[in-house]
Formats: structure tokens, sequence, C-alpha cells
């Protein structure tokens, strides 16, 4: 999935829009969610766009059946071709908290129990953990073939920056922090700091950030209910998109998030769930229940505190789940 990297500076590439953000009216905007009839459900709505951005010209295509849309997107300059057509039975299935236990757990690694972890990445083999809290956050590589879950190199943050989310990047990793409104660019190899930046959210705050390889995207939670869209080389606001659970509330403390089958895995503050959101429409699709995972009465005795971390891993089936001063992280396999 990664390409040559982008070079990157200090000035331009990280300019911060000025004014208050807000939803475009335009035709950038994404569509709502709204009611159709079974007429328009069972209609498929082809659209080619074609637009000149940065490297070269990118086409996608969005297929709408039954209220879902499934993605395809091209990136042929750079030899990256999106398209989850093979993953649309899961896509299209409706899990819900109801449902209980849609997962099955294929492994265990050991993780250190003092990390506050708010975000996890995987890319090149390694785990890329940020962690949190005033004068313990830090940068760190783990090892996930290592059962011990070995740390393999640690990058300690100033004690006044609150580290949170973070994702790779091409060759690099992007984190942001929680009030501060700063952000930092690292070398993933060498966990060397880069640059510093600046940004801004709804309510001026970072939470959670993945990388959407296929739009070449970055995508943000503040703990309200919108995903913040970002240029990758400006980090400048694209768009946003408010978030909606199934039950129609707004899905609120919107946390640690992962970009996996076209699809936003995030985790929410102080539940066991992890939601899968259409990024198109900002729909939740379904709500995979993990309180059995590692039970709050177990964890408890642990001093562990929420579940937060998720990451694709090197296995497309599999994903890493973590939680904040747990000692363990799983290997699991969402089911339908």
């Amino acid at each position: 999935m990664a390409t040559s990297d982008i070079e990157l500076s200090s000035t331009s590439k990280f300019a911060i829009l000025d004014g208050e953000e807000s939803v475009p009216d335009s035709d950038d905007q994404p569509p709502r969610i709204t009611s159709h009839s079974p007429r328009q459900k069972r209609s498929c709505v082809v659209l080619a766009i074609t637009a000149l951005l940065g490297l070269g010209a990118i086409a996608y295509a969005v297929f709408f059946s039954e209220g879902i849309s499934l993605v395809k997107y091209n990136r042929e300059e750079e030899g990256i071709i999106c398209d989850f057509e093979k993953y649309s039975d899961w896509i299209k299935s409706v899990v819900t908290i109801e449902d209980g236990e849609k997962y099955t757990v294929v492994d265990r690694i050991s993780h250190d129990p003092s990390s506050f972890t708010q975000g996890l990445t995987y890319a090149n083999g390694v785990l890329y953990e940020s962690t949190g809290l005033y004068g313990n956050s830090k940068v760190r590589i783990l090892d996930p073939a290592s059962a011990s879950g070995d740390v393999l190199k640690s990058y300690d943050m100033k004690k006044e920056m609150f580290g949170e989310g973070m994702t790779y990047w091409k060759g690099k990793l992007v984190q942001i922090t929680w009030k501060s409104k700063k952000g930092f660019i690292y070398n993933a190899s060498t966990l060397e700091a880069i640059s510093p930046f600046e940004f801004k959210t709804t309510n001026g705050q970072g939470w959670g950030i993945t990388w959407d390889w296929c739009r070449d995207e970055f995508i943000v939670t503040d703990g309200t209910n919108f995903l913040h869209f970002w240029d990758t080389n400006t980090l400048q606001q694209k768009r946003k998109v408010e978030v909606y659970r199934m039950s129609g509330k707004k899905a609120k403390e919107l946390n640690e998030i992962e970009y996996w089958r076209g699809r936003v895995l995030a985790n929410v503050w102080f539940e066991d769930v992890i939601l899968v959101i259409d990024p198109t429409t900002g729909k939740v699709e379904k709500e995979y229940d993990f309180r059995k995972l590692w039970p709050k009465e177990e964890r408890n005795h642990h001093k562990a505190d929420v579940l937060n971390g998720i990451s694709i891993s090197e296995d497309d089936d599999i994903l890493y789940i973590t939680g904040k001063l747990w000692d363990r992280i799983y290997s699991v396999r969402l089911n339908v």
C-alpha cells in the first residue's frame, strides 16, 4: 500500500485553514442518510467521477445496494486499485450489540500495562503505538510476532504533550495530541521527529486518526460525532461528516479509529464496542459487542482501563485489539 515518500515542509505542506470549519454545501458534501423507497433501495446507481488531484487523475465509483455503499477507487498513477466488492457480504451484513459476541479470538500477546494506548496501527511487519497521559506519552514500535510484545523502539514526548491517535502514512507516522492542537510527523523506521504541525477540529481536540489509503486522506476524530477528512499533504480539512449510531442517536465520543475494508472502525470512549462506519455517509452499519473480550470486572483487578486500540495486521482478515493500560493485545477475526 505504501508508495514513495512525499517530501514534507514546515510551510505550505502544513498550512492550516483559518476561520470556522463547517460542513460544505458544495458537491463535495457526502450524501446524507435519507430514507428510500423500496424501488430506490433496489436500484443500482453508478457514479464515475474524474478529478485532477496532485499526482494525477483519480477515478472512483460508488455502488448503492439496499442503502449500502461499496467502493471502487483507483489511483492508477500510484498503482493502487481499491476494490472492496470481495467483502460485499460482510459490508451488507447487519451486526448489532444484541447479537453478542460476533468475533473470534485468534491469538494474544503481552502488552506493557503502563501504556495508556491512544493509537495503534500496523505496517512493515510491526505495530506502531501512541500512548497518552502528561509526562508519560510515547511513540513506540512493537513486535507483534513476539509473544511478549517486545518494544523495539520508543520515543518520549515532551511532558506538556498528551499523545493521542497515530497513523502510518507512506513511510511516516502522523500523530495528533489531545488539547494542544498540535501534531507531529515521525520517520516510521527511526521515530525521528520530522515536523510539527497545528490542526483544527470541531471542538479543537485530537482523539483518533487513520489513513484512508484508497483516497489518500486522513480521517480524524475529536470526541464528537464527526469524522474529519484532511488532505494528506496540507493537513487542511476537506470536509466533515456526522456519524449516527444504528439507534439513530449521534455517535458521540468517537475515539481510536482504523481504516479497513473501505470502512472506518471506531472505538467509543467508555464503551466496549467497535463501530463500523461508512465514511461516505457517516452511517454506522455494524456495532460489535466486545464486553466479553476482557470483561470490566476482570480488568478492574488489573487496574486496566477502557477498550481502545484497533489495528490492521499482515492478515487482511485479522485485527489487533487492545485498551488503555491493558497487559495484552488480542488478534481477532470479525464474524457476520
